[in-house]
């Protein structure tokens, strides 16, 4: 009797476990997107700095020292303007000396030219013989040659001295100023950066693994901190020849267009952003729904999409990515659900139920 009762109670068992496998299961639910068309931009970003095109470091042409400085760090001046003077009592002395000594050389070839002519006009009247004529003659020869040897020594000290005056090479803003009245500065010694403030660009350093997709012309979004929510377009206009090395990185210089803006000044800081690569009618879809296929065809891409309620996993090949989206060149079609795995594992033929991304789980 007890072995029909147990027989009985498995038999009810087994019936309950196959009413449970039999009955109506759960569809889970996926988060999905869809698949649509749009611009997409692969970026090569880096940190800039607003540089002028036309850039002098004015350096002392001599040993000496500095007896004034007349400019300070932003100050404005024109062509010409007197930056700072080297000590010149000395150069102003000799300067002075050529220069009296070719006025008297002016003035004696003057009293030469009137012997000369004094002499040929008593020579004519028989009052002065042909040898007085040639002795003038040669006198007047002499002076002049020696007024073009003294003109000579007054044109070099007045170069000399002119050296001592430190000026300014063309109109624009004093961005550095290492000079300091007093001090003995060597020959070659920065004093002053003047740079021309209607001539800025962009200075960026960008990796130089990324080298290769930058080019000249292609187009450069340029933002800061300043005013976030301005952005200018600008242009790469030169790449450096050479790569520069900083620690272990290794870095490439280049340069983009400033257009004229009131927005940043010389040396401050901007974010750059290099569109390397353009699609302005792409299929895209976010990073999150892209996965890698394993097996035998290890390291391709594909995605999971919900065609009749059911996954099906579709090979794709990849295209242009920007910081979120990725652009899918062959193997979808625009509209279709696509699901974000999300850690999920799914297998071709899955059921599932599909939740727009944007709306509630």
């Amino acid at each position: 009797m007890r072995w029909v009762l147990y027989s009985i109670l498995l038999i009810l068992l087994a019936v309950w476990a196959i009413a449970l496998d039999i009955g109506p299961k759960e569809v889970p639910w996926v988060r999905t997107v869809i698949a649509e068309t749009g611009p997409i931009h692969e970026i090569v970003t880096a940190t800039g700095r607003v540089v002028s095109q036309r850039e002098v470091e004015v350096r002392s042409p001599i040993p000496g020292k500095l007896t004034g400085v007349y400019v300070n760090e932003g100050g404005i001046v024109t062509a010409g303007n007197l930056l700072a003077l080297l000590d010149d009592r000395e150069a102003l002395s000799v300067f002075n000396r050529a220069e009296a000594n070719a006025h008297r050389a002016q003035e004696e070839e003057v009293q030469a030219e009137r012997r000369l002519e004094r002499a040929r006009r008593l020579f004519e009247v028989g009052g002065e013989p042909q040898q007085a004529v040639e002795d003038a003659e040669d006198q007047l020869m002499a002076v002049r040659a020696k007024k073009r040897v003294l003109e000579e020594e007054l044109h070099l000290a007045k170069m000399a001295h002119e050296k001592l005056r430190i000026v300014s090479p063309f109109e624009g803003i004093v961005t550095s100023r290492q000079a300091q009245e007093g001090e003995w500065v060597n020959q070659g010694a920065l004093l002053f950066t003047v740079i021309d403030p209607n001539q800025l660009q962009i200075e960026a350093e960008i990796d130089s693994g990324d080298s290769g997709a930058v080019a000249v012309g292609q187009t450069v979004l340029v933002s800061g901190d300043a005013f976030p929510e301005q952005t200018l377009t600008e242009q790469v206009i030169k790449i450096a020849p050479a790569v520069s090395r900083e620690g272990t990185t290794n870095t490439i210089s280049v340069r983009t267009s400033l257009g004229p803006q009131v927005l940043f000044r010389i040396g401050q800081q901007v974010d750059v952003k290099i569109q390397t690569r353009s699609k302005d009618n792409a299929l895209k879809l976010p990073f999150g729904a892209i996965t890698t296929k394993e097996g035998k065809s290890e390291g391709k891409s594909e995605v999971a999409v919900v065609r009749n309620g059911r996954v099906r996993l579709i090979p794709v090949v990849l295209g242009v990515q920007d910081f979120t989206h990725i652009e899918i060149v062959e193997g979808l079609r625009s509209g279709e659900q696509v699901i974000l795995p999300e850690g999920r594992v799914l297998s071709e033929g899955d059921r599932v139920e599909p939740v727009r991304a944007e709306g509630p789980p």
